[in-house]
């Protein structure tokens, strides 16, 4: 009976010694994965539908990624009659976790504010603000300003989102009044198409 208990623990210890040691294999990302990832027009046109809008997406263009030894990424631009809707996403190429660092790095007012001069023709950005969070995927801020866009100026609201190991951004770019909204559906279809 002894030796029976005994072999009983022994077993439950080192069972649960094989359970915390046992590591999950990370998935690395490339370009073509982080892009199979990335809503179509079809999604896009749902989401306009949520958000009562009565546009819908003429065309889309994928975007050339912008890799490096650290990351990836994959874009698509999404074209209505009158206005544009872009969707990015970002993560570690070797499928690692976000560490807390790269969180706040991705969240913070800087990097945003960074990100958003970039998507406007140069010496047309103004009017940043940030907007706090709308609770979509694990973190996310919301930002708006005004800019313009191959010539063409317009106000600009944007969703920078962490969801698991993956991160990124969506941005409705409207010549009028931009539709929050829009960047609210967008952004959750694309949050829970993530894995």
């Amino acid at each position: 009976m002894r030796t029976k208990l005994l072999a009983a623990l022994l077993l439950v210890c080192c069972g649960s010694m094989l359970a915390v040691g046992h590591v999950v294999a990370q998935t690395p990302f490339t370009s073509s994965s982080l892009g199979a990832l990335l809503l179509n027009r079809s999604d896009i046109n749902i989401a306009l539908g949520v958000s009562a809008s009565d546009e819908r997406v003429t065309s889309s263009l994928d975007l050339d990624p912008i890799s490096s030894s650290a990351d990836t990424n994959a874009g698509r631009l999404f074209f209505t009659t009158n206005n544009i809707i872009g969707v990015d996403l970002f993560a570690n190429a070797d499928g690692s976790p976000i560490t807390s660092a790269q969180q706040s790095d991705v969240l913070s007012d800087q990097r945003i504010r960074l990100v958003a001069q970039a998507l406007v023709d140069s010496n047309s950005f103004s009017g940043f603000t940030l907007g706090g969070s709308a609770g979509i995927g694990d973190a996310d801020q919301i930002a708006s300003f005004s800019g313009s866009i191959g010539g063409v100026t317009g106000n600009i609201v944007a969703d920078f989102f962490i969801k698991g190991n993956i991160y990124g951004f969506v941005f409705y770019a409207s010549q009028g009044d931009t539709d929050a909204t829009v960047v609210g559906a967008v952004a959750q279809l694309q949050v829970m198409n993530l894995p």
